[in-house]
């Protein structure tokens, strides 16, 4: 039954995303299901006219056990607020980038996905020096810490920080990074969301996220977030945002939070745009901020 449901969905979702807000009362599953759901995305999605409130909660989390990928729907938004770890330690491990496989299309594309999108970019010319040689880096939302060993082993960088919610990926980052670099890195698990004493401990030089700000649960979280970095007076930030349709907000888990440049500007005062790349097909956009001097 759940492999017909989503065959259906995938068939549905092929038809492109719907256009009428009145559209977008659905549940919508994003990530990576199986490989028979993957090539569509695996968009699942049921009416909710269709279906009593209690039925689809029970199918949605049934749904997320299976698929390992969450509803973000209004009547959900609240409890993932509240156990944001818990939801990531158990998601599935390609969507919670811990196995790179599947449509990560494995570890070296990955890397060289990251090269082009934003690390060739790192703001060397205008400012002379490398900024990640010798540089203490701290990533929010690790994965299973690829990025964190090619840091490390490629671009010189003296100490790596690992930070995350999900005691899991804290785990399986620790895991990849013992085998390399087992001095070179530390590990931090926050509580719920980044805060002001997490970053005390630390010198840090660059702070990096990707692809976590579209998965935050809410504008609120994501002021926050940005004001605690604000605060912090690190020299370099590089942040990942997902910047679509306004109206798309909040379908899927992927959609969840988009984050516009004005948004970033005005909760980042004490920072300046150095760069920006132009916007992916996904919605996907890199952006390198200095600590305005």
């Amino acid at each position: 039954m759940m492999r017909e449901i989503c065959a259906v969905a995938m068939t549905r979702s092929a038809q492109g995303a719907p256009r009428r807000r009145a559209d977008l009362s659905l549940w919508r599953l994003g990530g990576a299901c199986s490989s028979s759901c993957r090539a569509g995305s695996a968009a699942i999605l049921l009416p909710t006219a269709a279906i009593s409130r209690t039925f689809q909660l029970s199918r949605a989390m049934s749904m997320l056990a299976w698929c390992g990928v969450a509803v973000l729907s209004r009547p959900m938004v609240e409890g993932y607020e509240k156990n944001l770890s818990g939801y990531w330690n158990n998601a599935d491990k390609e969507y919670a980038h811990i196995n790179y496989n599947g449509y990560l299309a494995g570890e070296k594309k990955l890397i060289q996905a990251w090269t082009d999108w934003w690390l060739k970019y790192s703001p060397v010319s205008m400012h002379r020096r490398d900024v990640f040689e010798n540089a203490t880096v701290m990533e929010y939302g690790i994965g299973g810490g690829l990025l964190g060993k090619h840091l490390l082993e490629k671009y010189k960088v003296r100490h790596y920080i690992g930070v995350d919610i999900a005691e899991r990926q804290l785990e399986e980052a620790s895991n990849r990074l013992d085998a390399c670099c087992r001095f070179k890195y530390s590990r931090l698990k926050v509580d719920h969301i980044l805060d002001d004493v997490d970053l005390n401990p630390f010198r840090i030089d660059v702070f990096v996220s990707q692809a976590v700000m579209q998965h935050f649960p809410s504008n609120v979280y994501t002021r926050k977030f940005l004001g605690v970095l604000s605060r912090s007076r690190i020299p370099f930030l590089m942040l990942q945002v997902r910047e679509l349709d306004v109206k798309l907000q909040g379908i899927s888990m992927e959609y969840a939070q988009f984050v516009t440049r004005d948004l970033l500007a005005t909760h980042l005062p004490n920072y300046e745009m150095l760069w920006q790349s132009k916007r992916e097909p996904n919605g996907y956009v890199f952006y390198w901020w200095h600590l305005r001097t």
